[in-house]
């Protein structure tokens, strides 16, 4: 019975190597989920100005109280009726953008974290 938990935890160990690469590639599929994001509500804005003429601006507020009504946070988006700055702030910023500042600020802290974690390796493997 012993020599079974030795083996299932040497299988543990073995694969926790691989589970943090597929946690690492899935970083690239998230940025690129944003990215594409931002790519489709620009496109779609710029296929209806090209078809009318009329540039059709969607807000962070506009495209957040379109996901679901029954969700809280999309029925405030939708009509607000307390925090009426912050509605206003939101309102400002084009959905387009938030979907590209989401993917430039998850880079930027994905990089620090890779960079954080590799200089305490090298610190850990100088220490030795």
């Amino acid at each position: 019975m012993n020599s079974y938990w030795s083996f299932i935890k040497a299988e543990i160990k073995a694969a926790t190597p691989s589970i943090l690469s597929y946690l690492y590639y899935l970083q690239y599929v998230g940025v690129g989920a944003l990215v594409f994001y931002g790519l489709v509500v620009l496109g779609a804005q710029l296929f209806v100005f090209l078809r009318s003429a009329k540039w059709v601006a969607l807000s962070l507020t506009e495209m957040i109280s379109r996901i679901d009504y029954d969700w809280i946070v999309s029925q405030w988006a939708g009509a607000p009726q307390s925090w009426l700055g912050l509605h206003w702030l939101l309102s400002q910023i084009p959905a387009s953008v938030a979907f590209f500042g989401c993917a430039v600020i998850w880079v930027i802290a994905w990089v620090s974290a890779v960079a954080y974690r590799r200089s305490k390796v090298i610190h850990l493997e100088s220490a030795q």
